[in-house]
């Protein structure tokens, strides 16, 4: 059953790069809410210690902040693109790798 679904072809959904509604709703809601309890989290810092001060910054700054993708996983990939050659191929026969 798995092999067959691999090989189908990708009919729907959103397209690569659409920003993804609930993530933002989501990411919104907790922006707001740090914002609304922000005196209430000042008010406890300085009762924290240096490393849970870091933690905690930390541990709000991945609710708010985009995931950033390390350089070197970027380098890979663009080194793979490079080395490829699709001179060789047809329209048509680019046009079905995009697709998949």
């Amino acid at each position: 059953m798995r092999a067959e679904l691999k090989q189908r072809y990708k009919t729907g959904g959103r397209t690569k790069g659409t920003p993804n509604k609930l993530t933002n709703e989501v990411r919104e809601m907790l922006i707001y809410f740090l914002d609304s309890k922000i005196d209430e989290v000042m008010g406890i810092w300085s009762d924290l210690d240096n490393r849970e001060k870091i933690s905690l910054f930390l541990q709000l700054a991945k609710l708010v902040l985009p995931k950033q993708i390390p350089d070197h996983i970027i380098d890979y990939e663009e080194s793979i693109m490079n080395r490829m050659d699709f001179s060789h191929l047809t329209t048509e026969e680019l046009k079905e790798l995009l697709r998949e």
